[in-house]
């Protein structure tokens, strides 16, 4: 496949596809289920979790999940820089979009956003907070790229600065890592971001 592909954009929602929007699933559990292979959507279908980030599995596996949340009317997010097989650029984006069926990346690498939207596949911008510069180069990139959605990362970190973070100013925000327990869920809904990212299953379930 070469770099450039096709000049048709690809339309990953199929005709016959009655889901609401993404982000009105979001907005509405406010929890995203992170798993890392398919033995993880074992509690998925007991759970109204509508969005699911899939993590650190091979395009092979990611296909199958794939399949199973458009079964289920999940949508699926392959964070793209840890997924095993495909290349990291405008032709592995396309092939995500024509071949393997998931609704949207995750990417920390924002080349890869503009490639996303041009295939017609959601796109969300993951960022890492480790200081004040980080913060400000995260906001920098994010208002450039122009992304559906951002993932801080690391979730517990958000509630603490959220005075901080131009809210109003970015897409959806949404936080991910090390949320563990009900009270962590808790803390970081509390915040301004619309949701949740954790593998944690038996959060899922739960609707602060």
């Amino acid at each position: 496949m070469s770099r450039r592909g096709s000049d048709m954009p690809v339309n990953t929602h199929r005709p016959t596809d009655q889901r609401p929007s993404w982000l009105e699933v979001v907005r509405r559990t406010r929890i995203i289920a992170a798993v890392r292979g398919a033995d993880d959507l074992a509690g998925l279908e007991r759970t109204d979790v509508g969005v699911v980030f899939v993590l650190n599995c091979t395009i092979f596996e990611l296909r199958a999940i794939a399949q199973t949340c458009r079964h289920l009317g999940r949508y699926t997010f392959a964070h793209l820089d840890l997924v095993e097989g495909v290349g990291k650029d405008a032709a592995g984006v396309e092939l995500l979009a024509r071949e393997v069926g998931v609704d949207g990346i995750i990417t920390t690498r924002s080349a890869l956003i503009r490639d996303a939207r041009r295939v017609g596949l959601l796109a969300i911008q993951r960022v890492f907070l480790l200081d004040s510069a980080s913060l400000s180069t995260a906001v920098s990139v994010v208002r450039g790229t122009r992304p559906d959605a951002v993932e801080i990362m690391p979730a517990l970190i958000v509630p603490a600065i959220q005075a901080r973070i131009p809210f109003r100013e970015l897409p959806p925000v949404i936080a991910g890592g090390l949320v563990q327990s009900p009270d962590e869920l808790r803390y970081v809904l509390s915040s301004p971001v619309v949701a949740v990212s954790t593998s944690a299953a038996g959060l899922w379930s739960l609707r602060p």
